[in-house]
C-alpha cells in the first residue's frame, strides 16, 4: 500500500479484482464487466427521500467509492471521497420498453480507470418503480448487491417514519484487501497451492459441447431462460429434505451426469461460483469477494444419483478448504508446464447457485440481467424462488456456439434427467432415461424406414426373374468377352448341379478364389443354386491369410481356376477348377426350397486380434439391401455398372449384383485396371460406364490426373464409400461432372450399406439417412439412446442385421446387443431391438442428417487429453497445398506418445506452414510433432487406405518443424522489437507464438498499449492478440486494417432530415417483422432458383431497392454481416446499371457471394469510425442468420436480418430509436415489404 491521490491511501487489487478488471480491459465496448439488477418495488416510493437512503448506503461503504488507476504498469485503487450521487429517474410506456432499455443499458460498459463505477436509476411504469443499479463486478458482486439494496431499503423505511439515519461505516472492503495480501505469505496459500498444483498435475479434456470452436474475439451471447415447475422443484426439495443434501449440490450433480452421457467424458471439470465469505463481517461487507473455482469429478457410470452427489459433496468441502487460492494463480503455475493453455482448456461451463434475500417490505420481485456477453461457452446460473414454487435456470450461451433452439434442447435434456434421478435416486447414473418424449419422438421419426418387400424371396429368385424377362440382354462383360443373362443364368446352373454332386446343401460353405473374370459371377450364382453361402478370397491375399480363412470357415470345397496353385499350404479339402469342370450331364441346377433365412455369404473383416473375423449375411438381409439401392439410386437397365472392387469386399455387391438384379450391363474391370489410373479412366470411356462405385482413396487415383479424371465427366452416378470422403474431394468432383454424387455409409456386419447421402450439391459431407428397414442410434458407453445432436458411438438395426460372427459367440454378443428402450410417452411402452455397435463416432445432426466423425478405436491419450486423429486429418485436408493425409500416435522416446502426420503434397509448403494452420483450428496438445512427405499412401487389396504400411519412425527422416524467420518488413520489426521488450526475449521470429515464449495475460495487455502507440489506426484490440498470437498474423491483421480504413473506408448514406429525431424528442424503439406463408416461402425458393441465386440475395437485392428510392441515390454501400460472427463486409452497387429486377438479384447474388469469400474487418475496426458523422448520414446492415447481437446492432442505424425458419422465412427491421423516427422505420419497412410482394407476384 501506497499513498497517491492527495493522500489517499492506495491498494492493490484483489485477485477477483484484478480479473475483472483484465476481462474488461480484453473485451472494451461491452457490458462484460456489468452487475446489473431489477428490483420491482411493492409500491411508489418517495423519490426524493430513495435517493437520500442511497446516498447514504454509499457513503457508508467504501467499496461503492473505489476508483482505480494504472501506475508504472501496475493497478492501484483507492478509496475517494464521498460526493452525493444522483438517482436518474426515467419513464417507460410498459415493461417491454423497460426490458429493451435495460437490455440496452446492461451491454454498455462502464468508464473505468479514476471513475465511479456504477450508476443508479429509478424506472417508472405506470404506477410502478423498478430500481435498477448498475455497478462494475470490481467492485461489487452478486452478494454485494444484495447488501446495498437491503441497506438502501432500511435507510429508506427510516426516513419514511421520520428517523435518523446513522453515519457509522459499515465493514470496510479494504480489510479484505489486506488479508488477501498476507494470505500470500502464509502456510496456508502454500498448502492451497499445493491442493490446487496436484488437483491439475494432469490437464482434464475440454467439455467440446459443440462443434464450433470460433475465435476468442467474439462474446456475443444472449440467454435462455427456464423454471423447474412446481411439481418437479416440490420434489427436488423433498428429496433434499430427506437426504440432507443441499439443492444447488443435487442441480450441480445432474449437470454432471448430464455432460457424461452427452460427451461420453468421465474426467469433467465445470467451474463453479463461491461466495468466498467466510467470516460474518466479510458476508456484510459490500465488494467483489466472488471466486471462480475449477470442480473436478471422475464420474463413473456405475455411480447412482445419492453416490455422485456424495463424491460432489466431499469434492466441494475440499475446494471450500482450498478455495482462497485465486484462480488466476492456478492459470500462471499451469502454464508453467503448458504455456500455450487458456482458460476455456480447464472448464468451459460455469455454474452458480443464486439465494439472494431482499426486503419483502419493499422487493416484489427480482431480476438479475443479462449484459449480453458471456466469456464461458456457457453459463448456468440458478436463482432460487422459493416463494413462487419455481427455481430459475438462466443459460448464458455465446451466439457463435449454440442456437436458441440446442439451448433448450439441452434443458430439456438436464430436466429430463433431474426427473429421472429424483424418481429413481438408486439406479445407475448409465440407466437413467434422458430422452424426453419429444426427442424420442424425433429419433422415431428419423428411422421411421418401414417399406414392405418380398421377404420370403432370396437374391437368388431375383435373378432368375431378372434372367427370364431379359435372356438375350449383355449381363456381363470382361475384356472382349460378354455373357448374355440366359447364358449366365445357364452356366450357373450347370455348376450349381456339379456342386450338389460334391455334397454342397443348404448352408454349406464355398471357398471362391477366382481372378477377376465373368467366372467371378458364375460361381456366386452357382453357390446360392446350390444352397451355399460363397465365401470370397482375394487371390492377392497373402498365403497365410487364405490358409486361415479356409482353416477358420471349416470350407472342404474350394472353386478356383487353372493357374492357380492345385493345393493350398495347409488346406486339406476339395478344389475345384471352374475353368476345367469335369466332363458330365451337369445341365440343370438341383431342386431344392432356397429360404430367406439362408446364408448368402460369409465374408471375412479384419478383427481386433489380429486375425480376420466372419460375418454371416442372410438372403433376407441382401434382399433388403438390394431393395433399398434400386428405391435409392436410379439403377435402370439401360445403364452400365463398372465393377471395380474385389470380391473380398462386401461392396462388391453392389456393383456386380444389383445391377444384374436390375436387368443392367455390368463391366468387370482387371486387376491392372484396379490400380492404374490411365487403365481404369480407359475403360470407364471405352465401355461407357454409367455408374461408378469407388473408395476415395482409389478415385484419388483418378483425380490426381487430370487426363484421367476427366473420365469421370460423362457418369451419371458416382457412389462414394469404404473411407471418409472429404469436402475438397467432395469439391473437386462436383466441378468435374454432373453426376449425382452420392455418399455411402455401412459396416460389413449390416450388409454393404446402411445410410446414403446425396451429396451432389453439397457442400458439407455427411452420411445422409438410413435406408430402408435399417435403423441408425448414437449410442453411448452403455447402449443407451442419445439425442439428436449429441456424439456417440452409431448402432444399427433393422433388416440389414448380420446373423453374427462365424464360430465367434462371445464377440457375437459383445457386438449385436440386445436393447429395450422406451419409444411412447407410457415408460411400459418399449422398443426391444438388436443392435450392432460400428466403432464408429457419429451424430445425428439437427437437420436430421447422420454424420460420421470418425473411430471411436482412433482415439488417442496425448499428454492426457483424449485425442481423434480423425479431427486432426480432416483439418490438415482443408489445406490446398494438402492431396491426402494420414495421423497416427507413435514414439519418440520410450513411453512418450507424439503425433506423426503423413501427408501426400500439392504444391509448395513448409511444415510451418501446416502447423500454422492447425494452429489456427486445434488446440496446442493436437498439433502433430512430425510430418512425413510421401509421393503416394500404401492402399489395401479393398482400395483403402493401409495405415500399417506408412513409414514407421526412423525409416525416414522427418520434415523441419520449425524454422527462424526474421522480420521482413518495418511493420514486422516494430511488432519484434515491441515483443522482445515486453517479453524480455532477444530473439524472436515472425512465426514464434507468444504463449509459447512466457507471454501471459498481464504482458499481452502490456504489449496492446504498445501496439496501439505504434499502430493508432489499426483497431487493435487485447483480445486480438489471443487470436493472432504470432508477429506475422498481427502484422498481417494491422495491414488489412490499414487496407479497409485508410483508403475508401466505409460510407454511410444520406438520407432524407425527416427520417430523424430532433434532441429531445420522445421516440418509440420497435423491432417490425413479418414471416412469409409456406406458399410465399416456396415461392421465393421457386424465384432465387430461377435467378440462379440464394433466397437471402433476393432479400439483400430488396432492402439495397428500398434504400435507392428512398434516398434517391443509385449508389447503396451495404455492409454485410453472416449472423455467425461479428465480422463486417462491405458491397456496394450501382443501381442505374440494372435495368430489370431480376438483372439486379442475379449480380447482387454474385456479388455478395464474392464478397463474404474475400477478407472481412471485425467489429473493433468499426467501433473507430461508426459515430463520427452527422445525424443526415446512416449506415445500414444487413444480417443472415439467427443471432443478431447487440453488439453489432449498436453500430447501425438500420438493419434488416433475414432468417430461415422451418418451412419459411422471417424478416426483422432493427433501428436506433434515439435516430431514427419509428413512424419512418415503419414506412421504411411498408416500401420493403410491398418489393417483396412485387417480386413474388406470379410470372
Amino acid at each position: 500500500m501506497t499513498s497517491g491521490v492527495a493522500g489517499k491511501q492506495m491498494y492493490s487489487l484483489s485477485h477477483s479484482q484484478k480479473r475483472f478488471w483484465y476481462t474488461d480491459k480484453i473485451y472494451p465496448g461491452t457490458g462484460v464487466g456489468n452487475v446489473i439488477l431489477e428490483s420491482h418495488l411493492k409500491e411508489r416510493v418517495d423519490l426524493h427521500q430513495f435517493e437520500q437512503a442511497l446516498n447514504q448506503t454509499v457513503m457508508q461503504n467504501d467499496a461503492l467509492r473505489l476508483k482505480v488507476e494504472e501506475r508504472d504498469g501496475t493497478l492501484v485503487q483507492y478509496v475517494s471521497d464521498f460526493e452525493p450521487v444522483k438517482l436518474e429517474v426515467l419513464h417507460f410506456s410498459g415493461k417491454k420498453e423497460l426490458r429493451e432499455w435495460i437490455r440496452h443499458e446492461a451491454g454498455k460498459p462502464l468508464p473505468l480507470e479514476r471513475s465511479i463505477l456504477h450508476s443508479f436509476t429509478m424506472a417508472v411504469v405506470n404506477e410502478s418503480h423498478i430500481f435498477v443499479p448498475k455497478i462494475h463486478h470490481s467492485i461489487c458482486d452478486g452478494w454485494g448487491l444484495s447488501l446495498l439494496l437491503n441497506q438502501t431499503y432500511e435507510h429508506y423505511s427510516r426516513l419514511r417514519k421520520g428517523q435518523s439515519l446513522s453515519d457509522t461505516p459499515k465493514p470496510s472492503y479494504t480489510d479484505f484487501i489486506r488479508s488477501e495480501e498476507k494470505y500470500k505469505d502464509s502456510a496456508r496459500f502454500r498448502k492451497n497451492r499445493d491442493f490446487w498444483r496436484e488437483k491439475f498435475a494432469t490437464l482434464p479434456e475440454p467439455l467440446e459441447l459443440s462443434p464450433k470452436r470460433p475465435a476468442l474475439s467474439d462474446i456475443s451471447s444472449e440467454v435462455g431462460r427456464h423454471y423447474l415447475n412446481e411439481e418437479v422443484y416440490k420434489r427436488l426439495l423433498d428429496f433434499c429434505a430427506e437426504h440432507h443434501f443441499s439443492p444447488f449440490r443435487v442441480l450441480l450433480s445432474v449437470w454432471f451426469i448430464y455432460f457424461y452421457r452427452t460427451t461420453g467424458k468421465e474426467d469433467i471439470v465445470l467451474g463453479v461460483l463461491f461466495h468466498n465469505r467466510s467470516s460474518a463481517a466479510e458476508k456484510q461487507t459490500i465488494g467483489t469477494y466472488l471466486s471462480t473455482t475449477p470442480l473436478r469429478l471422475q464420474v463413473e457410470g456405475s455411480f447412482s444419483l445419492v453416490d455422485l452427489i456424495q463424491s460432489v459433496e466431499e469434492e466441494q468441502n475440499q475446494i471450500i478448504r482450498n478455495q482462497k487460492y485465486p484462480l488466476d494463480l492456478l492459470m500462471e503455475d499451469i502454464r508453467e508446464t503448458h504455456p500455450t493453455v487458456q482458460m476455456s482448456d480447464l472448464f468451459r461451463v460455469l455454474i452458480s447457485y443464486q439465494s439472494f434475500e431482499f426486503s419483502t417490505q419493499y422487493v416484489d420481485q427480482y431480476e438479475m440481467s443479462f449484459t449480453g456477453s458471456e466469456l464461458d461457452d456457457l453459463s448456468i446460473h440458478f436463482s432460487d424462488r422459493e416463494h413462487s414454487g419455481q427455481l430459475k435456470v438462466d443459460i448464458n450461451y455465446r451466439t457463435n456456439l449454440f442456437t436458441e433452439n440446442e439451448i433448450r434442447r439441452m434443458f430439456e435434456g438436464f430436466l429430463q434427467l433431474l426427473t429421472e434421478a429424483l424418481k429413481n435416486p438408486t439406479l445407475t447414473i448409465s440407466k437413467l432415461n434422458m430422452l424426453s418424449h419429444r426427442e424420442r419422438s424425433m429419433l422415431k421419426a428419423f428411422n421411421a424406414t418401414g417399406v414392405d418387400y418380398r421377404q420370403e424371396a432370396t437374391v437368388l429368385q431375383l435373378f432368375e426373374e431378372q434372367a427370364r424377362r431379359t435372356p438375350g440382354r449383355i449381363a456381363a462383360v470382361f475384356k472382349d468377352t460378354d455373357v448374355t443373362y440366359a447364358e449366365l443364368n445357364q452356366r450357373a446352373d450347370r455348376l450349381a448341379a456339379l456342386l450338389a454332386a460334391e455334397g454342397v446343401r443348404e448352408g454349406g460353405i464355398v471357398g471362391l478364389l477366382v481372378q477377376r473374370s465373368l467366372d467371378m459371377l458364375v460361381c456366386i450364382l452357382a453357390v446360392w443354386k446350390a444352397g451355399g453361402a460363397y465365401l470370397p478370397l482375394d487371390p492377392g491375399y497373402p498365403p497365410e491369410r487364405i490358409q486361415y480363412i479356409l482353416q477358420d470357415s471349416g470350407t472342404d470345397l474350394l472353386l478356383a481356376q487353372s493357374g492357380q496353385p492345385d493345393r493350398i499350404s495347409g488346406y486339406s479339402g476339395r478344389m475345384l477348377k471352374v475353368d476345367h469342370l469335369p466332363s458330365g450331364h451337369w445341365e440343370k441346377a438341383p431342386c431344392m426350397e432356397h429360404s430367406p433365412s439362408q446364408l448368402a455369404y460369409l465374408i471375412y473383416t479384419s478383427g481386433s486380434t489380429g486375425n480376420p473375423k466372419g460375418v454371416m449375411i442372410e438372403h433376407r438381409s441382401l434382399h433388403n439391401f438390394i431393395r433399398a439401392m434400386l428405391d435409392r439410386i436410379a439403377f435402370d437397365e439401360s445403364k452400365t455398372m463398372l465393377s471395380l472392387t474385389t470380391v473380398s469386399f462386401d461392396i462388391f455387391i453392389l456393383e456386380n449384383i444389383v445391377p444384374l438384379i436390375a436387368g443392367m450391363k455390368v463391366v468387370i474391370a482387371d486387376e491392372q485396371a484396379q490400380v492404374d489410373p490411365s487403365l481404369l479412366a480407359d475403360l470407364i470411356t471405352r465401355e461407357q460406364v454409367d455408374m461408378l462405385q469407388i473408395t476415395p482413396s482409389r478415385l484419388r487415383l483418378l483425380l490426381d490426373h487430370r487426363e484421367h479424371a476427366v473420365s469421370i465427366s460423362r457418369l451419371s452416378e458416382i457412389m462414394i464409400g469404404g473411407e471418409a470422403l472429404t469436402e475438397q474431394m467432395l469439391a473437386q468432383v462436383q466441378r468435374l461432372t454432373q453426376a449425382k454424387i452420392y455418399n455411402m455409409y455401412g459396416p460389413t456386419e449390416t450388409t454393404v450399406w446402411s445410410a446414403i447421402a446425396d451429396v451432389t450439391g453439397c457442400k458439407k459431407v455427411t452420411i445422409g439417412q438410413p435406408i430402408h428397414n435399417t435403423q441408425i442410434h448414437i449410442l453411448d458407453d452403455y447402449g443407451n439412446r442419445m439425442a439428436v445432436g449429441a456424439v456417440g458411438e452409431i448402432g444399427i438395426s433393422g433388416d440389414g442385421l448380420a446373423r453374427g460372427y462365424w464360430n465367434r459367440p462371445e464377440l457375437t454378443q459383445q457386438k449385436f446387443i440386445s436393447c429395450s428402450w422406451e419409444e411412447g410417452e407410457q415408460e411400459s411402452d418399449l422398443y426391444r431391438t438388436r443392435v450392432y455397435r460400428t466403432g464408429d463416432l457419429g451424430r445425428i445432426s439437427r437437420d436430421g442428417e447422420l454424420e460420421c466423425l470418425g473411430r471411436t478405436d482412433n482415439q488417442v491419450k496425448i499428454r492426457g487429453f483424449r485425442v481423434e486423429l480423425g479431427e486432426i486429418e480432416n483439418t490438415l485436408r482443408r489445406m490446398p497445398q494438402i492431396k491426402e493425409c494420414a495421423v497416427i500416435c507413435g514414439e519418440h522416446q520410450p513411453g512418450k506418445p507424439m503425433l506423426i502426420a503423413y501427408f501426400v503434397p500439392e504444391g509448395e509448403g513448409t511444415v510451418p506452414d501446416l502447423r500454422a494452420y492447425l494452429a489456427e483450428h486445434l488446440p496446442e496438445y493436437m498439433i502433430p510433432g512430425q510430418y512425413y512427405a510421401l509421393d503416394s499412401f500404401p492402399l489395401t487389396p479393398n482400395g483403402k487406405l493401409d495405415r500399417n504400411s506408412l513409414p514407421s519412425v526412423g525409416e525416414l527422416e522427418p520434415l523441419e518443424t520449425s524454422v527462424y524467420v526474421a522480420p521482413m518488413n518495418e511493420i514486422e520489426e516494430k511488432l519484434v522489437s515491441a515483443w522482445q521488450e515486453v517479453l524480455g526475449t532477444s530473439r524472436i521470429g515472425i512465426h514464434d507464438n507468444f504463449f509459447e515464449l512466457g507471454g501471459n495475460s498481464l504482458l499481452l495487455i502490456r504489449l496492446h498499449e504498445k501496439l496501439s502507440g505504434l499502430f493508432p489506426g489499426s483497431a487493435l484490440r487485447v483480445v486480438d492478440l489471443f487470436d493472432q498470437p504470432t508477429v506475422s498474423k498481427i502484422a498481417n491483421f494491422i495491414k488489412n486494417a490499414n487496407k479497409k480504413f485508410c483508403g475508401a473506408g466505409m460510407e454511410r448514406i444520406l438520407f432524407p432530415k425527416e427520417y430523424f429525431t430532433e434532441p429531445g424528442e420522445r421516440n418509440e424503439e420497435l423491432t417490425f417483422h413479418f414471416v412469409l406463408s409456406d406458399q410465399d416461402a416456396a415461392q421465393l425458393i421457386s424465384r432465387a432458383n430461377q435467378y440462379g441465386v440464394q433466397v437471402e440475395d433476393i432479400a439483400l437485392s430488396l432492402y439495397m431497392y428500398v434504400i435507392c428510392h428512398i434516398t434517391e441515390n443509385p449508389v447503396v454501400p451495404i455492409q454485410l454481416c453472416s449472423g455467425q460472427n461479428s465480422d463486417i463486409r462491405q458491397l456496394e452497387l450501382d443501381l442505374n446499371t440494372y435495368g430489370e429486377i431480376g438483372e439486379l438479384i442475379s449480380s447482387v447474388g454474385h456479388a455478395a457471394g464474392k464478397e463474404m469469400q474475400e477478407g472481412a474487418y471485425p467489429l473493433a475496426c468499426l467501433k473507430r469510425h461508426a459515430h463520427t458523422v452527422d445525424r443526415p448520414f446512416v449506415l445500414p446492415l444487413f444480417v443472415a442468420g439467427e443471432a443478431c447481437p447487440f453488439t453489432v446492432r449498436q453500430h447501425f442505424e438500420i438493419i434488416l436480418k433475414f432468417q430461415p425458419l422451418a418451412g419459411g422465412f422471417r424478416f426483422d427491421l432493427y433501428y436506433q430509436a434515439d435516430k431514427i423516427r419509428r413512424s419512418s422505420a415503419e414506412h421504411f419497412f411498408e416500401l420493403y415489404v410491398q418489393a417483396m410482394e412485387i417480386v413474388l407476384r406470379p410470372s
